[in-house]
């Protein structure tokens, strides 16, 4: 099976330390991980041993049929549902289909509110355009 991890920020987030882990245990049981970055590859050095292909969202929507086998992602796994994460996946499901899983690793819908400054029903009265004004698209 091929997986894609998204990650919100480089190989330096603290969420690297579990989906590093997720990833190079699924390459040991015969599955292809890529896990995906919005910039900063170099950052991979922070990872002890990857077993997966390190990649920029930039590269996986410029080859989608990155993995070894040349086929797209059977699964997404999107780390967390930030407002960067979100585009990128939106973008990689209308190129390349797959299933997908949103890992909600904090209290996220408290974190939009705080952030937005506005209660979360009023966020998703919103369209868009209006959320990516309000909302960062990269965290650390």
């Amino acid at each position: 099976m091929n997986i894609l991890f998204v990650n919100y920020g480089d190989f330096t987030t603290n969420s690297l330390n579990h989906i590093a882990g997720f990833a190079n245990r699924l390459c040991g049981n015969e599955h292809s991980c890529v896990v995906a970055v919005p910039g900063g590859l170099d950052t991979i050095r922070a990872v002890a041993d990857p077993g997966f292909i390190a990649a920029s969202y930039e590269e996986v929507l410029a080859r989608p049929r990155l993995f070894p086998n040349g086929a797209a992602a059977d699964i997404v796994h999107a780390w967390t549902p930030r407002e960067g994460v979100r585009r990128f996946v939106i973008e990689h499901q209308r190129r390349s289909p797959a299933r997908l899983l949103i890992h909600l690793e904090d209290n996220e819908d408290f974190l939009a509110e705080a952030y937005a400054g506005m209660p979360l029903a009023e966020l998703r009265g919103l369209d868009e355009s209006a959320i990516g004004k309000i909302l960062p698209t990269e965290s650390r």
